[in-house]
Protein backbone atom coordinates (compact mmCIF):
# COMPACT_ATOMS: atom_id res chain seq x y z
CA UNK A 1 0.00 0.00 0.00
CA UNK A 2 1.71 2.91 -1.31
CA UNK A 3 1.57 6.09 0.96
CA UNK A 4 2.00 4.33 4.11
CA UNK A 5 4.52 3.55 6.14
CA UNK A 6 7.84 5.65 6.18
CA UNK A 7 7.97 9.05 4.70
CA UNK A 8 8.82 9.68 0.89
CA UNK A 9 12.47 9.30 0.24
CA UNK A 10 12.56 11.70 -2.33
CA UNK A 11 10.65 13.92 -0.27
CA UNK A 12 12.67 14.03 2.81
CA UNK A 13 16.01 14.17 0.54
CA UNK A 14 14.82 17.38 -0.75
CA UNK A 15 15.73 18.74 2.91
CA UNK A 16 19.43 20.07 3.52
CA UNK A 17 21.16 20.75 7.17
CA UNK A 18 21.66 23.90 8.03
CA UNK A 19 25.56 23.70 7.47
CA UNK A 20 26.06 27.04 9.97
CA UNK A 21 24.15 26.20 12.59
CA UNK A 22 25.46 22.71 12.64
CA UNK A 23 29.12 24.06 12.47
CA UNK A 24 27.68 26.08 15.88
CA UNK A 25 25.97 23.23 17.61
CA UNK A 26 29.38 20.87 16.98
CA UNK A 27 32.03 23.64 17.97
CA UNK A 28 29.60 23.99 21.11
CA UNK A 29 29.91 20.77 21.73
CA UNK A 30 33.12 19.96 21.53
CA UNK A 31 33.82 23.15 23.84
CA UNK A 32 31.51 21.64 26.61
CA UNK A 33 33.36 18.46 26.21
CA UNK A 34 36.87 18.77 26.04
CA UNK A 35 37.08 22.83 27.14
CA UNK A 36 37.82 25.86 25.03
CA UNK A 37 41.64 24.65 24.43
CA UNK A 38 42.14 23.82 21.64
CA UNK A 39 38.65 25.01 20.18
CA UNK A 40 37.24 23.29 17.13
CA UNK A 41 36.36 25.16 14.09
CA UNK A 42 34.38 22.58 12.15
CA UNK A 43 33.31 22.84 8.09
CA UNK A 44 30.58 20.93 7.23
CA UNK A 45 29.46 21.14 3.37
CA UNK A 46 26.39 23.12 2.25
CA UNK A 47 23.45 21.72 0.86
CA UNK A 48 24.15 18.23 2.55
CA UNK A 49 21.04 16.18 1.82
CA UNK A 50 19.08 15.09 4.88
CA UNK A 51 18.96 11.38 4.55
CA UNK A 52 18.20 9.37 7.77
CA UNK A 53 20.35 6.15 8.54
CA UNK A 54 23.32 8.12 6.36
CA UNK A 55 26.59 10.01 7.56
CA UNK A 56 29.03 12.37 6.63
CA UNK A 57 32.44 13.95 7.26
CA UNK A 58 32.44 17.49 8.16
CA UNK A 59 36.32 18.86 8.05
CA UNK A 60 37.46 21.22 10.90
CA UNK A 61 40.54 22.84 12.02
CA UNK A 62 41.59 23.03 15.74
CA UNK A 63 42.57 26.25 17.45
CA UNK A 64 46.35 24.21 17.58
CA UNK A 65 46.05 24.37 13.74
CA UNK A 66 45.89 20.85 13.57
CA UNK A 67 42.96 19.62 11.10
CA UNK A 68 40.02 17.55 12.70
CA UNK A 69 37.36 14.82 11.07
CA UNK A 70 33.97 14.63 12.32
CA UNK A 71 31.75 12.07 11.25
CA UNK A 72 28.50 12.99 11.39
CA UNK A 73 25.54 10.17 11.53
CA UNK A 74 21.89 11.42 11.10
CA UNK A 75 19.22 9.49 12.53
CA UNK A 76 15.52 9.87 13.68
CA UNK A 77 14.10 9.87 17.13
CA UNK A 78 10.58 10.26 17.96
CA UNK A 79 10.06 12.13 14.73
CA UNK A 80 12.59 14.36 15.04
CA UNK A 81 15.95 14.55 13.07
CA UNK A 82 18.94 14.16 15.54
CA UNK A 83 22.77 13.52 14.46
CA UNK A 84 25.64 12.55 16.65
CA UNK A 85 28.99 13.90 15.54
CA UNK A 86 32.39 12.63 16.47
CA UNK A 87 31.27 10.76 19.55
CA UNK A 88 29.57 14.16 21.16
CA UNK A 89 25.97 14.28 22.55
CA UNK A 90 23.20 13.55 20.30
CA UNK A 91 21.94 16.99 19.67
CA UNK A 92 18.27 17.52 17.69
CA UNK A 93 19.64 19.35 14.56
CA UNK A 94 18.06 22.23 12.04
CA UNK A 95 17.60 21.70 8.20
CA UNK A 96 16.20 24.41 5.39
Amino acid sequence: MAGHGSPDSDSESTRVFNADALNQDIAAQYGDKFGSNPALEPNCPPSQPVVVGTSFTCYGRLSTGESQKVEVKVHQQRRRLHVEAGGLSEMPVRVE
